[in-house]
């Protein structure tokens, strides 16, 4: 009984811990990708339309803020402008 528990141990181990780093590097690789996206909205101006205030507010637009529409141009997630807002 002794070994055939120390034989799972050796056995299952190595797996759970492989498999819990590449959770460990998934979640660094969202992470990563998250920051990518926030460097490319700011470096691409998208907040300049697309974000309500943002101009007025020199930029100082909480991030939850982002994106969300304003009269200028894109609504958000799903919705269809009634004009070309972007190229």
């Amino acid at each position: 009984m002794k070994k055939t528990i120390a034989a799972i141990a050796i056995t299952v181990l190595p797996a759970l811990t492989v498999l819990g780093a590449g959770a460990a590097s998934a979640a660094g690789n969202e992470r990563a990708a998250v920051e990518r996206g926030r460097y490319l909205v700011r470096i691409g101006g998208c907040n300049d339309c697309h974000t309500a205030g943002y101009g007025e507010a020199s930029g100082r637009v909480p991030e939850a803020d982002w994106l969300q529409g304003s009269a200028v141009g894109f609504r958000g997630p799903g919705a269809r402008p009634t004009r070309r807002t972007c190229a």
